[in-house]
């Protein structure tokens, strides 16, 4: 057993220093390093010049937690992209052995060997989203963590520090980043699944047999409250069903604006569809309030749920403070149309899983690493019709399989999946997905040992050769050239694309500042800067000969000249006036 034991950490360490060895590279060469990461580095060179923020600039779903991270880096080994990419260096193999160790407690460590392996060998498209901002590694230790916390507090539920802990955690990660929400639901739905999976259909059923739609959740037949406030949530329900209908009506062909020309109202889809979710959950709860509210109490009599809610609180009050100075928290999230999710279908199986997959590979690399992939994903199946079945399976069992459909459903109706850089979305599937290919791979041992591990050394092989690809990425994709060529030139500032801007910025330590041409900005005071400057540029446009002047971000500029040293098209302008003084 010892030596099981010894084996067994022996065998992390050698996945750990995989996956420290191919992450060094991205450290070195930069290759995922993008003007979001740049924001983060210049975000903590404000933070060493005292200035303090809540929220990454200029959004409030994002917690400013990763410029506290890199400020003592930056401190040591000063601000360059490569001190910044370190961050997401460490935090990938403190994920990845978080995550070996969550997986092994609910898959074993055979699974855990491999679908770490799997995530310490990753193709670039997983590997971009340790890199390009550090939310997501850390959204992901915080959900484990709490994965972890919550499974000991259900298996030790006198022990007082599980709950406290876990509030703690999940309060602070619902300031941090909203994405911890695909976390909660999956260990919601494992957790549901566990007890009453099996006998659900039963129970619909029965409920469906004893009650009709419109009786009961309309007209609210079975309310015994007031018979006034029986009338008047008659009317609110009917109102709301008309809403939410119209919603239908929206949501179908995509309109997002519907206009009734004689009541000259316009209803647009996302807020029509809330204000019928909302009203709902209040008359829901008006009906249901004794019940609810004997259910709450039962709750708060589970021990060490005051705790949980104690440690919520606290961890929350970053996000409380901002309340409480007017910077409201939201999601990145929305309510997409059928026409958008068809998109995201279309980009999904177009360009993100074929990616994922290595597509671009040679076939006989990539035609393993698809069926690989599929085995994977119908593995996760298994638990799930096993719970549904037999009720028998337990919750550890149940949180992969969960966290990958509630991802893959939620990625395709609330966010927009306009490319392959959004696959940072699907994270909780490329998870689970891993821990199915690892349930595959260890099927698949049992019975054909040489073809199991050819399959695998085949999988990494063309994940590591994508990989190495992307090292050359980093190289041909440097600033240092440009940036040296703005400071030779004595350029203090200027416009360009977002995603040269605020690289230029944070190369530059803020000699040249460059704001985006677009509405993107992240920081005020840096577009003033540019604003108040008489011979700004504009980097990566090069503009025809005959035009002679230019209005970018509301002022009018002549252009007195053009070159384009090592592919970067640099424009020089020079400041004529405001347009709002015209």
């Amino acid at each position: 057993m010892e030596t099981d034991k010894r084996v067994n950490i022996l065998i992390v360490l050698l996945i750990l220093l995989l996956g420290g060895l191919v992450r060094y590279p991205c450290v070195i060469y930069a290759p995922f390093y993008n003007s979001d990461t740049a924001v983060l580095d210049l975000m903590a060179r404000h933070l060493s010049q005292g200035e303090r923020c809540l929220y990454y600039w200029h959004e409030t779903y994002y917690g400013a937690v990763d410029p506290w991270l890199l400020r003592p880096l930056f401190h040591v080994f000063g601000q360059t992209p490569q001190v910044s990419q370190s961050l997401g260096f460490i935090l990938s193999i403190i994920f990845l052995a978080l995550f070996h160790h969550v997986v092994q407690r609910v898959a074993g460590p055979i699974v855990a060997h491999v679908s770490t392996l799997l995530m310490a060998i990753p193709p670039p498209i997983v590997l971009a989203i340790f890199f390009t901002v550090y939310a997501y590694p850390i959204t992901g230790i915080l959900g484990l963590l709490q994965w972890e916390l919550a499974l000991n507090w259900l298996e030790q539920p006198s022990r007082r520090l599980w709950p406290l802990a876990l509030g703690l955690a999940a309060g602070f990660s619902w300031y941090y980043f909203h994405v911890i929400l695909f976390f909660w639901l999956a260990f919601g739905a494992a957790f549901w699944f566990s007890k009453t999976g099996c006998k659900a259909r039963a129970r619909l059923s029965q409920w469906w047999e004893e009650h009709t739609f419109w009786s009961d959740v309309i007209w609210l037949d079975h309310f015994q409250g007031p018979k006034g406030l029986k009338i008047f949530l008659r009317a609110v329900n009917i109102l709301n069903l008309v809403n939410f209908l119209l919603a239908l009506r929206l949501w179908f062909p995509g309109e997002l604006v519907y206009s009734w020309k004689y009541l000259h109202a316009d209803r647009r889809f996302g807020p029509t569809l809330q204000i019928s979710i909302t009203t709902g959950l209040i008359v829901f709860v008006l009906v249901k309030g004794p019940a609810l509210m004997a259910g709450l109490r039962r709750l708060f009599r589970i021990p060490g749920m005051g705790l949980l809610a104690a440690g919520f609180g606290i961890g929350f009050l970053p996000a409380l403070y901002g309340i409480a100075t007017g910077r409201l928290p939201h999601s990145p999230g929305r309510y997409n149309a059928w026409p958008d999710v068809l998109v995201n279908l279309k980009t999904l199986f177009g360009g993100i899983l074929p990616a994922y997959s290595g597509a671009h590979d040679s076939l006989w690399l990539t035609l393993p690493r698809w069926g690989f992939i599929l085995a994977g994903v119908l593995w996760l199946g298994k638990p799930m019709r096993y719970a549904l079945r037999s009720g028998k399976a337990g919750i550890p069992a149940l949180l992969f399989p969960c966290f990958a459909m509630i991802n893959f459903v939620m990625s395709l109706a609330c966010v927009s999946l306009w490319d392959i850089h959004t696959a940072r979305y699907l994270f909780p599937f490329f998870l689970s997905a891993a821990v199915g290919m690892g349930m595959a791979w260890q099927w698949l041992r049992h019975r054909q040992v040489i073809v199991a591990w050819v399959l695998l050394i085949m999988v990494l092989a063309g994940q590591f050769r994508a990989e190495a690809r992307q090292w050359h990425r980093g190289l041909s994709g440097s600033y240092t050239d440009l940036v040296k060529r703005l400071a030779a030139k004595g350029v203090q500032g200027g416009y360009a694309d977002y995603w040269i801007a605020y690289r230029v910025t944070a190369e530059s330590h803020e000699k040249t500042v460059i704001v985006p041409t677009g509405n993107d900005d992240r920081y005020p005071l840096f577009l003033a800067q540019v604003r108040d400057l008489e011979t700004p540029v504009l980097l990566g446009q090069a503009l025809p000969g005959w035009v002679k002047t230019i209005t970018v971000k509301d002022t009018i500029y002549d252009i007195v000249g053009q070159e384009n040293p090592g592919g970067w098209p640099i424009v020089y302008l020079r400041k004529i006036r405001s347009a709002t003084e015209l």
